[in-house]
């Protein structure tokens, strides 16, 4: 990819690193903006929403790193999803 230098033929583990190591930078700032939001916002004031909120959050980031490096592993490239190379592998197209 050009932007990026990653490669478009096979699997790449830069990807899931950028992807991870970005978490560590979004998920504080997203815990800073449930606190600074939660005067305005009524749901937010309780610390258990909060907690859930960043919870799901966290989830959705690991499920993300996980698919992404399982994919890098599986020598597919971070622009082609898998579900896309099997489809066009059954129909006879590359």
């Amino acid at each position: 990819m050009p932007l990026t230098g990653w490669s478009t033929t096979g699997g790449d583990l830069r990807a899931p690193h950028f992807v991870g190591m970005h978490a560590l930078q979004l998920i504080p700032l997203l815990l800073i903006a449930l606190v600074l939001l939660a005067p305005r916002f009524a749901p937010l004031r309780d610390a258990g929403v909060r907690l859930c909120l960043l919870r799901v959050a966290v989830g959705g980031y690991a499920a993300l790193v996980a698919l992404i490096t399982w994919q890098a592993l599986r020598g597919r490239p971070p622009c082609t999803p898998s579900w896309r190379s099997r489809s066009s592998r059954s129909s006879g197209r590359r």
